[in-house]
């Protein structure tokens, strides 16, 4: 008997929404996000100093840049609050963040000298990504079966530095349209960038599969919104802390998207 694929099983689905880091490449490469970021730290003070001859602490400057990146993560939420509509879920202004640093250390430059360092840092926190060896394959499987493609991620690094490794790593090639957090101005799972997605695909959210690595941004979200879900994780993760009252379905890999029998768990 033929097996039949996740998106053959969802006969309805018109249009697959992937997420990004995670899912279509490895962020940060082979190297930890945290040697990631302390390198973008150090090269953003190095281009401060060189220009202002100002002194500034690497702990602290990273120590800002942190709880400013960390804030989005709400540690409850309010009476009856939905988690789509969480005041939490806003996203962060890479340029206000470094404008806030500079003035913390008395430096004032024109707008243009800090759009230029924002571009800096954010460029060296995105340059080390990792395209994973099933994506283009993948893509290209489901671009010539004629499904419309797009990318909603949750991001801080302005859109056309996205673009630019977007169109280097060969993804651009295959997406109809993405939505990124830091053009909307809300993350996963807020409502506001599911529904900017949807209204770009044009279509009803039962003909939509949202494809990612994260159990609240990229399965709770979504279904709650009313898309189809796919959740990729390695099998030795599949344990009891997958906790939702949602119906999704798992993937090994990718490329489980297009060639393997659905694994659909009930919690």
């Amino acid at each position: 008997m033929k097996k039949q694929s996740v998106l053959g099983s969802l006969p309805g689905v018109q249009v697959v929404l992937f997420d990004l880091g995670g899912t279509l490449w490895a962020p940060f490469g082979e190297k930890s996000g945290d040697q990631v970021l302390d390198f973008s730290v150090a090269q953003l003070i190095q281009e401060i100093e060189a220009v202002t001859g100002v002194r500034l602490c690497q702990d602290s400057v990273r120590e800002k840049i942190v709880i400013n990146l960390a804030g989005f993560k709400p540690t409850c939420l309010n009476h009856g609050e939905s988690i789509l509509d969480s005041d939490s879920w806003r996203e962060v202004d890479l340029y206000h963040v470094i404008s806030e640093i500079l003035h913390f250390y008395c430096i004032y430059t024109p707008n243009e000298s800090i759009v230029c360092l924002t571009d800096g840092f954010a460029d060296n926190l995105s340059k080390e990504y990792a395209l994973y060896s099933e994506t283009i394959d993948v893509l290209s499987q489901l671009k010539s079966s004629g499904y419309k493609m797009g990318i909603v991620s949750n991001t801080a690094i302005p859109p056309y530095i996205i673009d630019r490794y977007l169109a280097e790593s060969g993804i651009l090639d295959y997406i109809d349209f993405k939505v990124l957090s830091s053009e909307v101005g809300w993350r996963k799972p807020h409502r506001n960038i599911y529904q900017e997605a949807l209204n770009r695909a044009k279509v009803k959210p039962e003909n939509v599969i949202f494809v990612g690595d994260r159990l609240l941004e990229d399965v709770c979200g979504p279904s709650l919104m009313g898309m189809h879900s796919a959740l990729i994780v390695k099998e030795s993760q599949l344990t009891e802390d997958l906790e939702s009252k949602q119906c999704f379905i798992v993937l090994n890999s990718l490329n489980d998207l297009v060639c393997v029998d659905p694994t659909t768990l009930f919690h």
